[in-house]
């Protein structure tokens, strides 16, 4: 009997963290406004572009759960045909170094040590987002490019008429944190940065293994003191 409930008890928690990690990796939205895990973090932006609301930054928003980053931002106006910017992206300091706009146009102006691009690239002469990518830099080689749904991540831009953008990226494919993050909107041949939000810092969080293994050591401590 006491072998059966502690087995019981490590599947059970065993099956929490895999639970944790499908449903957060295959959900497209995150619940901004209800905030379920408590740690959305937010910046406005002022309205400092004039010339083209679709390239106009309102809000970037950022937040977390046990195994995914979320990444979001409000635009004044959704792009279309032949109106947008090439690239609105998330634009990531994760560590030390890293490269600023002189060595690659897919770093908007005035940032530096930038290392991890979350990225998605739009057509204004199509109408329609192209792409999505992640980008690592890596100097002196430059940026390389990685598709975002192909380690694991997820876009959304049809939410709000098109004037929010998120995108949800795995911890494996992106660095834990603590990292600091900007909002832009630019365009690669240019180059050109149309807008560039202020920075939000996030902070680091457990590993979804070490969450798991808390859980199951947890769960066997309530059963040996059932038992």
């Amino acid at each position: 009997m006491r072998r059966a409930r502690f087995w019981i008890g490590l599947l059970g928690a065993a099956t929490i963290g895999i639970t944790t990690q499908t449903t957060a990796q295959a959900s497209l939205l995150y619940d901004w406004i209800g905030d379920p895990n408590g740690t959305v973090q937010t910046v406005n932006d002022p309205d400092d572009v004039a010339s083209n609301d679709s390239r106009e930054i309102l809000k970037l928003w950022y937040a977390r759960d046990a195994n995914t980053h979320y990444f979001r931002i409000d635009l004044a106006s959704a792009p279309g045909l032949n109106d947008g910017a090439g690239e609105y992206a998330i634009q990531i300091d994760s560590a030390p170094g890293g490269g600023h706009s002189g060595q690659s146009n897919y770093i908007a102006n005035n940032l530096v040590d930038i290392d991890q691009l979350v990225m998605s690239h739009f057509s204004p002469g199509v109408g329609d987002y192209v792409g999505h990518h992640r980008h690592n830099f890596t100097p002196p080689a430059g940026v390389d490019t990685t598709d975002l749904l192909s380690i694991g991540g997820a876009v959304d831009h049809t939410e709000n008429g098109g004037t929010t953008l998120q995108w949800a990226i795995p911890f494996t494919a992106l660095e834990p944190g603590p990292f600091k993050i900007w909002g832009v909107t630019m365009d690669l041949n240019e180059p050109t940065t149309y807008d560039l939000s202020g920075p939000i810092m996030a902070s680091a969080v457990p590993e979804p293994s070490t969450i798991t293994l808390l859980v199951a050591g947890l769960a066997c401590l309530w059963l040996r003191r059932r038992v």
